[in-house]
């Protein structure tokens, strides 16, 4: 934290912020550079629908020393968006199960947070948006910046469209 303060102050940088920090531990870089006079600005953690509540506290902890909230994952790593299907579940070889692997993660949210991607699926449906477009919205109603990642033009104006959506 030392040289981030020393960067600050150096200006060499215009704002500083941590990533995956939990309540205390933002409480706790926030005291320490409080005390340098420099701002902690953000935090970036795992935020979307489906870890909500394992998120929230540091959320609020964030809102109450005014550190805006970067939140990755928005689509929950694609499985709020249908990209993983149950027949992509059934390509996937059993020896991964055992891996903290990609599919390892997705299989278990999707077992864990079905009724969650139901949910977004039928309020896009009965809004006329996409299930991205509505995670991407829900994380913005939450006062967070949601990082969204897109490897092409339809999906850079899919994640637009949940930007500006209510």
């Amino acid at each position: 934290w030392e040289g981030l303060a020393k960067c600050y102050h150096e200006g060499l940088v215009k704002h500083v912020g941590v990533c995956n920090y939990g309540p205390q531990n933002v409480r706790k870089a926030y005291e320490f550079f409080s005390k340098m006079d420099v701002p902690l600005v953000s935090n970036q953690i795992n935020f979307n629908l489906m870890r909500y509540r394992s998120s929230m506290e540091t959320k609020e902890v964030c809102d109450e020393l005014g550190i805006q909230v970067f939140g990755y994952h928005p689509l929950g790593s694609g499985v709020l968006t249908g990209v993983y299907d149950a027949e992509w579940f059934s390509k996937v070889p059993p020896g991964l199960n055992k891996q903290k692997s990609k599919s390892t993660r997705v299989r278990w949210y999707q077992k864990n947070c079905a009724p969650v991607i139901n949910a977004v699926r039928d309020v896009a449906n009965r809004r006329g948006k996409s299930a991205a477009q509505v995670a991407i919205n829900w994380s913005i109603c939450k006062g967070t910046i949601p990082l969204c990642g897109a490897r092409n033009r339809k999906q850079v104006l899919e994640a637009v469209g949940g930007a500006v959506g209510q």
